[in-house]
Order: structure tokens, then sequence, then C-alpha cells
């Protein structure tokens, strides 16, 4: 059996080991909006009445989310953050021996929930050489081959910050469908990419809008875009990262509403809580809040690209916020800017033990990250 897979954010046992409190930290390994929760949320939240069982049906919220999609209510399922609803997929979908393809590198739950339930993993590689772009029609011939029950793609991805444009996620599409595979498409990042930021991958808002039209992906909840419905297709979001809501957790399906039957079965009663409800029902009421408030997050982070690139780092080009830094020893040098309060995600569990993942924080924040690296100043890093 697998390892649980590694994750960012703050592990408290690892700072009591090095006496720090989590106060005095800078976490630079989470991709959590660095403008923190909206007060239009904390206001929602601060009226929740916590003497009450939540609805178990999450009726509200689904109702919302189906005018927002444009869908029907059995098309959705909302889970206690994304990871839940991972496992939930692997659980309902898979059996032992089925074969899945796993796109990587990518978000390790993919690849454990579906060794819990005894597949065989398929795992096409991406490499840094090519900025970790994908090549859609090895992993079609992948798809052809081994004919899987599920494909697992993040896109825009976690952590290389990779996009695949809407012609290669149809042709993706086809290969499940000409197989009887699901393809599962987590979109938790979509809503983040804007205008071409150097990613090398062309006119990105042009290609972005193509992908909406193609697969009823919205770039932001102020989009009007309906969602194409696709028997083959399970689409993934997360409300937790952009609106920084980690710890809440909130996710959600869109799906045929078989297999969101099928999901509920497995899921807990009471799984979403009254609170993370709340929370989706005000982002919900609030649907530009996000599209006019990206641009401040997009700007620190390209300032910290570009201080990062003068201290002779090489920054990989990334369509997110978040971006890959290349380095001799992750873990070093993961352990080294910790001890200056400082935490960035060793990618070494990805698969990447010559990369670290930074998401940028505030400006303030981020110039004490700068100063923590012109510190190591060495070349071994």
């Amino acid at each position: 059996m697998m390892q649980q897979p590694i994750h960012g954010a703050i592990d408290y046992a690892e700072l009591q080991q090095h006496g720090l409190a989590p106060s005095q930290i800078y976490d630079f390994s989470s991709n959590v909006n660095p403008l923190g929760t909206p007060n239009f949320i904390r206001a929602t939240l601060a009226n929740v009445d916590l003497a009450h069982y939540p609805d178990r049906q999450c009726l509200a919220l689904r109702a919302a989310l189906a005018n927002h999609h444009a869908c029907e209510p059995a098309q959705l399922l909302i889970g206690n953050g994304s990871n839940e609803l991972i496992h939930l997929i692997a659980r309902a979908l898979l059996q032992a021996n089925d074969y899945v393809v796993v796109i990587e590198p990518t978000f390790g739950e993919y690849a454990y929930a579906s060794s819990l339930v005894g597949a065989q993993l398929i795992r096409y590689q991406a490499s840094a050489e090519t900025d970790f772009q994908v090549d859609v029609v090895a992993c079609c011939r992948l798809i052809a081959q081994y004919r899987p029950r599920l494909v697992w793609l993040c896109n825009p991805n976690n952590p290389t910050g990779s996009y695949l444009p809407a012609q290669a996620i149809e042709r993706l599409q086809a290969a499940c469908a000409a197989v009887q595979g699901y393809l599962v498409l987590d979109l938790a990042y979509a809503d983040l990419v804007v205008g071409d930021r150097g990613s090398g991958i062309g006119d990105r808002e042009t290609e972005i809008g193509d992908w909406e039209s193609a697969i009823g992906v919205e770039k932001s909840l102020s989009s009007p875009q309906s969602p194409a419905p696709n028997h083959y297709t399970i689409y993934l979001y997360s409300l937790t990262k952009s609106y920084a809501l980690a710890g809440l957790r909130l996710g959600y399906v869109v799906a045929e509403p078989n297999i969101i039957t099928a999901l509920r079965h497995w899921q807990p009663q009471w799984s979403v809580n009254s609170l993370a409800q709340a929370a989706g029902l005000a982002i919900m009421a609030n649907p530009t809040w996000l599209a006019q408030n990206l641009g401040q997050w997009w700007t620190w982070s390209d300032q910290l690209r570009v201080e990062l690139g003068q201290l002779g780092l090489r920054v990989l080009p990334s369509c997110l916020p978040f971006f890959l830094v290349e380095v001799q020893n992750a873990a070093q040098t993961r352990s080294a800017l910790l001890q200056h309060a400082c935490l960035v995600r060793d990618c070494s569990s990805f698969g990447l033990p010559s990369f670290i993942r930074i998401a940028p924080r505030q400006p303030h924040q981020n110039q004490r990250l700068l100063a923590a690296w012109r510190t190591l100043c060495s070349p071994q890093f």
C-alpha cells in the first residue's frame, strides 16, 4: 500500500521540534489566496447557528451551484474539500485491479486514493525539459492501451502550473469515451488563470475562453458560461484556494446523476458542516469578488518571480500565481529557509527533488522570503 501523500501547509509537530510557533511562520507552501478570507464570508460565518446539525444534503448550496452551472441539483455533490471527493470517486468507481492513468507530476491524492482500492496505476510523467507540458498524444496512447476506468488530470496543474487548452482536453475526453472510462478533471485552480503571464503557452486568454466553451469551465463565478454535459467527464471544483477557506474545507463535483448517486453512497452523513455551507452560499451571492481581486494576487506573484530571478534562481513558467523554482536539493533548501521562519513546498514528494514550489504572499511577507534567500546565498541551494 502506498504511503499517505505529503502536503504543503504548516506541520505543527514539526514546528514544535524546531521550537517555532505557527504565528512566527511565513507560509509560502500553500496555494491559498494571500488576500485572506473575504470579509463578506467572515460576516456570514459570524451568524451561523452552531447548535443545529448542518443540512445533510446541502440543498441550498446545491441549488445555488446548479443555477450557476446551468445544471440540475442532481448533478452536484458537495464535499468536505475536494480531497474527500477524490477518495469518494475512487471508492465508488474503482474495483481492485482496474487500471488508472495519472498524469503527473500532480496532486498525490489521485494515486493514493486509487491505490487504496487496489487499482493498478499507470503513470504518465511530464518532464522539466519541456517545462512539464503534457504530451496529449502519449496520454491518449496509454488510454487506448490500458483502457483505464479513471484518468486523473489537474488542469491547470498543481504543482507545475502547466495548462492544457480546449483541443487537448477534448482529445482526452474522446479517448476516455472510446474505452468507456472517466476523465476526472480537477479544476481547483481554473479561475486563477488570467492573461498571458509568460508561461509559454501562447494567448492564454483566448485559449481559456475556448476551453470554457468546449467543456463548460467558468473562468470565474462572474462568468455566464454554462457547462457542456459530458457523460465520461467528472468535473471537480474547490473553493478553498481562491477564497482562503482551507480551514473549512469545501469542494464539489459536477457529473451525471448516476455518478453523483454512486458517490453519495460512500459519503458520511453531515460531511459538510454548517460553516462551510454558509461560506459557499456567501460566495455564490458575491460572484464578482474574485475577479475584482485576482489582479492584486497576480501582481504580487509577478513581483516575487522577478526578484527571485534576480537572485540567479531559475523560476519556471506557470499559468498560475504559484510556481516552481529549481534548486539543487529541495529538502535542504526547505530546511534552511524554515530556520528563517519561511516555509516553502519541497516537491520531492511529487518526484521533483530539485524543485520547490512557491505560493506568493503579500509584499512584506515576500520580502521576508527574499531576505532569507539572500542570507543563504550559497550555490549548493
